[in-house]
């Protein structure tokens, strides 16, 4: 018999590790307030003492509990093993940058405690955005020399209403824009161009063509894969919509964006869930089944024509066209910000638009 034993920290009587990932070449484990880190390129050992003998690169753990709300929410390597828990945020790194990070060489470092949300966080060049517990903010997360620690910047305080559907996925699209996509949990799709070093910074809601049940379409699911031309970054969800009476989810990607100084007009694509027909001329343009039953608009050799309802997978245009694109419509808005000075009335008397890549629009002083 024996008095040297322990309980493995992993059991089911004990809990199994809830996030995974690697930091400084070791696999990081964590759950509750702990972190172990493997033996450096040897991810499945996890042996503290090699021959007795602690060494620089032993496995170790590492506790970082505070006493508040200590649930993990995300965890993402970056110059640092950036932690989110619901009651804040930290990270876990060397104590000494001139010895290797190891044991006695790690420490937790507590940061802003704002809390997040369990959404896996993006990283943006140097810093990492993740979702407040609210999930009515997106935060950034970056380390600032004067405190030598992370700050944490509401990106949502200019646009307070943008994220109110509660943002539960993220995705950053790196070309051929810098934009952070938000799936929200009411089913709206938002974005965030984002360019720190132009000082660029804008939000955009994005409802799609199409309706489910008595309101607009809803978008369960987002992601952002490289387009197999690898020439951008393609923007891919998962979209439920009430088509012909039934409900219908489709897998559908944002099209490359037209270009004006490259691209043909009739090459232009602005509809939601639609098709490219490419070919000798025709008034007859099908497969669009998974349109059955719907009012759908196409542009025909650079012409806008329609609406048209869907019947048997098919419409029938009225003049043959060699290139279509037939899709649901949806509508581009845009409101300006005041035109007059706070506190004055003016008579706004002439106006001026310029439209790039459009073929018209229309205005008013109210949508």
């Amino acid at each position: 018999a024996s008095t040297k034993w322990a309980f493995g920290a992993w059991s089911q009587a004990e809990g199994w590790p809830t996030h995974v990932t690697f930091f400084r070449e070791r696999l990081a484990v964590l759950r509750g307030s702990q972190a172990w880190f493997s033996v450096p390129a040897d991810y499945e050992n996890f042996a503290q003492r090699d021959a007795g003998v602690i060494a620089a690169d032993s496995a170790f753990s590492v506790d970082f509990r505070s006493g508040s709300n200590d649930t993990i929410s995300w965890v993402m390597g970056s110059s640092d093993l950036l932690i989110g828990t619901e009651g804040g945020e930290l990270s876990i790194s060397e104590i000494s940058n001139s010895e290797p990070f190891g044991p006695g060489n790690a420490a937790p470092l507590s940061g802003p405690g704002f809390g997040s949300r369990r959404v896996m966080p993006v990283n943006v060049n140097e810093s990492v955005f993740y979702v407040q517990n609210t999930g009515k903010k997106l935060r950034e997360l970056r380390f600032t020399s004067g405190s030598d620690g992370y700050a944490s910047f509401d990106r949502t305080v200019l646009s307070s209403h943008i994220a109110k559907g509660k943002i539960i996925q993220l995705a950053y699209q790196k070309e051929p824009n810098s934009i952070i996509w938000g799936c929200c949990a009411n089913g709206d799709l938002i974005g965030f161009t984002f360019e720190a070093e132009h000082d660029v910074q804008g939000w955009h809601k994005h409802p799609l063509g199409g309706v489910f049940g008595s309101g607009q379409a809803v978008v369960e699911s987002i992601s952002v894969i490289p387009s197999p031309d690898m020439e951008r970054d393609q923007l891919w969800i998962i979209v439920k919509r009430t088509i012909n009476g039934q409900t219908r989810r489709y897998v559908e990607f944002m099209e490359a964006e037209w270009d004006v100084d490259e691209d043909d007009e009739e090459d232009m694509f602005f509809v939601d869930s639609g098709l490219t027909r490419n070919g000798v001329a025709t008034a007859t343009i099908g497969g669009l089944f998974h349109l059955e039953g719907e009012s759908v608009n196409v542009l025909a050799d650079a012409a806008i024509v329609g609406p048209y309802t869907v019947t048997s997978g098919a419409i029938q245009l009225a003049v043959a066209a060699e290139v279509t694109h037939a899709g649901l419509a949806y509508t581009a808005t845009l409101q300006s910000m005041q035109l007059n000075q706070l506190g004055t009335v003016s008579r706004i008397v002439r106006g001026f638009a310029k439209l790039l890549g459009a073929v018209g629009l229309k205005f008013g002083p109210a949508e």
